[in-house]
């Protein structure tokens, strides 16, 4: 499928972040030149990464960033570059990670997603308007909570209170969020030209999630993976949104055959290819584990216990390792 953007104008849970509220400090957000009109932005705490490319006849913008405030940042971020409107978002996969700082983009810029993305998204929507009946209820109850524990209970009144602030927080995010659905989706592969670039956008399959979104920009030899690359950390395997790991390798060797020079991952710093073949040991190490686990007859609690992958324990987000396990064995079990 291509299309030719030239004079058209186009018409838009792992983590959730909170905005920032009054008082707080805003992120330090940098922009990192990536190739000559590839820009990564670095510093959104609870985001994803994201990236816009710059040129002649706009910008094309991958993630939006987790949160309304996120949003307003990678427009802002995007201004400091170029001149151009934001013509294109794309969204490499349903997370609100990535994509809840869609509200803050232009209304008129076109956001592109797989066309499994639209299902999930009605997911988290569900699942933001069942916190919205029931954290009023929660805080509440905390506040009752505080009101009845005396003065000598100072732990305890810091504790309640932290958890007061934290449901606060929590609806005020939700209050103001708006679930943003993609205007264009696709099912394999969209290619077109944005000014004087050619944009390839290629769903592999199902790997992280099912709805998951590689960006390509073969002139400037850069690709966005989106969570399909964790650089240095533990990854996130949804498994209820359709996660598929042995899928997830062969997609990992399949672009290190590409010609690229820079790797966006959805986490973790900008890489080289290096990092996809150190993605790729990674699955294939705790593949083996948890197959080796089910040989023995192990339980899935038992696997969690058992399993520890010894030669990753420098990677970060180390508590993502047991939902990592429980969602390879799941998909072993199915088999």
């Amino acid at each position: 499928m291509k299309i030719q953007i030239g004079k058209w104008v186009c018409a838009a849970a792992m983590l959730v972040a909170m905005a920032p509220l009054p008082g707080e400090m805003a992120p330090d957000v940098s922009v990192i030149p990536v190739s000559e009109k590839v820009f990564m932005l670095a510093g959104l705490p609870d985001a994803g990464n994201v990236a816009f490319l710059v040129t002649g006849q706009g910008v094309l913008v991958v993630d939006s960033g987790a949160s309304p405030a996120d949003g307003r940042i990678i427009c802002e971020k995007v201004r400091e570059k170029s001149d151009k409107p934001i013509r294109l978002v794309v969204l490499t996969h349903s997370h609100g990670d990535h994509v809840f700082g869609l509200q803050s983009f232009p209304a008129d810029a076109l956001i592109v997603a797989q066309a499994n993305l639209v299902k999930n998204l009605q997911y988290d929507s569900e699942e933001v308007h069942s916190r919205l009946l029931q954290l009023p209820a929660r805080i509440a109850a905390l506040k009752a909570a505080l009101a009845k524990l005396g003065r000598g209970k100072k732990t305890l009144r810091e504790k309640e209170g932290k958890d007061l602030a934290r449901a606060e927080e929590r609806l005020a995010f939700y209050q103001q969020l708006r679930i943003v659905p993609p205007q264009l989706t696709f099912e394999d592969k969209l290619a077109f030209r944005l000014g004087e670039e050619t944009v390839e956008i290629i769903y592999p399959g199902p790997a992280h999630i099912n709805d998951n979104l590689l960006v390509c920009f073969p002139g400037q030899k850069v690709i966005h993976m989106g969570d399909i690359l964790f650089n240095r950390s533990h990854p996130y395997i949804d498994r209820r949104g359709g996660s598929d790991t042995a899928n997830w390798i062969k997609v990992l060797q399949e672009v290190q055959k590409w010609p690229l020079e820079k790797v966006i991952p959805g986490h973790g710093e900008l890489a080289g290819k290096e990092a996809l073949a150190e993605q790729a040991r990674y699955l294939g190490d705790l593949r083996a584990a948890v197959s080796a686990a089910m040989q023995k007859g192990l339980t899935l609690e038992q696997a969690k216990k058992e399993i520890t992958l010894p030669a990753w324990k420098e990677l970060g987000w180390p508590e993502l390792l047991p939902e990592a396990i429980e969602a390879v064995y799941g998909e072993m079990a199915k088999k």
